[in-house]
């Protein structure tokens, strides 16, 4: 069975171009939402590293706001 999507075919390349700039945008407001949950739910930044491949001070600057 094919997959269908919520958003119909984009058929300019530009309606491509936005649709990834709003996937971008949302997966960018998750990852932080999940950062800072971790975070709460006692993660240490070595373990967020671990799994997010970034560097721990890319990481806090990053997600300054929720450095603890």
């Amino acid at each position: 069975m094919a997959h269908r999507s919520q958003h119909p075919v984009p058929v300019l390349p530009v309606e491509v171009l936005q649709l990834c700039v709003t996937l971008h945008r949302d997966l960018a407001d998750a990852t932080a939402v999940a950062v800072r949950q971790s975070l709460a739910g006692a993660a240490t930044w070595k373990q967020i590293v671990k799994v997010m491949d970034l560097a721990e001070s890319t990481l806090k600057t990053h997600y300054s706001l929720l450095a603890r």
